[in-house]
């Protein structure tokens, strides 16, 4: 009788014959997607981001060669590329400025749409033009900080007000309050921020400096001025006073960190973020540099599709963390900002706290022109005692004109 665990069997079945099982040969390995990706950084910034595009590449089947470029050449590179056909890049590492050229020059696509509530506000601005954006955001870069001497000062000023009790509080003899740059429009347009100005218009095309906000913004720059090293104390920069140590305070950049590191301000140096403005209550809301991968305009099918896996990647909150604090930057995703790989490090923790409220340069040519004007006129301040007013009035004057050329 059969049961459930055999089959019924019949006395004249007849016996199986065994056989070897049929061999199937193996599957072959599909050979790497070939990539190319134009990275405009240099030193270790660059080999971060090709060790990170070939982890990447590894686990995706991908074999992304990494090709680097210097920001001022990128755009006559591309154009040379394309004349020949040859080296062509399928995406491209840069910052704003790049965006900037090779938007006017009708080199790339938009991508894939963010949602704007992930991204900071300065990563967005950046990389926005025609409703679009231009570039995936990835990290925010040269932000102006308020360093000091902790030799000279205890505790940082977090209001603009105590800024100035604190710089003139601090001189005496040869020591001196605060030091900056104090005739480049990278150290003025925070304030305006602060004070609740804007360099242009919401669209980024009428200029905006003959305002209010403006001549606040100059009155508080000559006010901090006066506890500054006399112009003839300092050889090559404004700024060497403070490298010294003979400087309590200074406003400058993480692009300049390294040099006081190295300075005898070294073993005292401390690192906060910008002061509120005293009137408003608002941050001086720093000028910063974004980068972004960039997507060609004829880049279509098969290597558009593995190029915005790439961007995906890139995208991801714990990459953008690693990143920043490889490379001593912002995270552009908010996500980012409190990753404890951030918060536990004093400088990226400065960083992080700023990059919400930093602003950055949109790719239109009211925005360059205003900054432009700013540039050239704000020695002004420093040359005579021209009235804040009339100073404003000249570099709206030279903006306006800059938009008409």
């Amino acid at each position: 009788m059969p049961t459930l665990e055999s089959p019924p069997t019949t006395a004249n079945q007849p016996t199986a014959v065994s056989a070897n099982p049929l061999t199937l040969p193996p599957t072959p390995t599909p050979e790497p997607l070939p990539l190319t990706l134009w990275v405009a950084e240099e030193g270790a910034a660059f080999e971060r981001v090709q060790q990170l595009a070939a982890e990447y590449g590894a686990a995706s089947n991908l074999a992304i060669a990494v090709v680097p470029k210097r920001a001022a050449a990128l755009r006559a590179d591309l154009l040379a590329a394309q004349l020949i056909g040859v080296g062509l890049p399928d995406m491209i590492w840069a910052d704003q400025d790049v965006l900037a050229e090779l938007l006017i020059d009708g080199q790339l696509q938009p991508t894939a749409t963010l949602d704007p509530a992930q991204v900071v506000s300065a990563a967005l601005t950046g990389a926005t033009a025609d409703g679009h954006l231009w570039g995936v955001p990835l990290l925010l870069d040269n932000f102006l900080l308020l360093l000091y001497n902790r030799q000279l000062i205890g505790q940082p000023p977090t209001n603009s007000d105590d800024l100035i009790i604190a710089s003139r509080g601090t001189q005496q003899g040869n020591r001196f309050g605060i030091a900056a740059n104090w005739t480049a429009a990278r150290w003025a347009v925070p304030w305006l921020a602060g004070f609740g100005g804007a360099l242009t218009t919401p669209d980024g095309n009428q200029p905006t400096l003959n305002t209010p906000q403006m001549i606040s913004t100059l009155n508080l720059l000559r006010e901090l001025q006066r506890a500054a090293p006399p112009a003839e104390t300092t050889t090559t920069s404004p700024l060497e006073p403070f490298a010294a140590g003979n400087v309590a305070m200074a406003l400058d950049g993480t692009w300049a960190l390294s040099v006081y590191q190295q300075a005898p301000v070294a073993p005292d140096l401390g690192v906060a973020p910008l002061p509120r403005v005293s009137a408003t209550g608002q941050p001086a809301a720093t000028l910063v540099d974004v980068t972004y991968l960039l997507l060609p305009a004829t880049l279509e099918g098969e290597l558009l599709a593995a190029v915005q896996g790439f961007a995906a990647y890139l995208s991801m909150p714990p990459i953008q963390a690693q990143l920043a604090r490889d490379l001593q930057r912002a995270p552009a995703l908010r996500a980012s900002l409190t990753d404890q790989l951030l918060t536990d490090d004093p400088l990226l923790m400065a960083l992080a706290t700023q990059a919400e409220a930093a602003i950055s340069v949109p790719p239109t040519r009211g925005t360059r022109c205003a900054l432009a004007a700013i540039d050239t006129q704000l020695p002004l301040l420093t040359e005579g005692q021209m009235p804040a007013e009339e100073i404003a009035t000249v570099m709206q004057r030279q903006a306006d004109g800059c938009i008409t050329q």
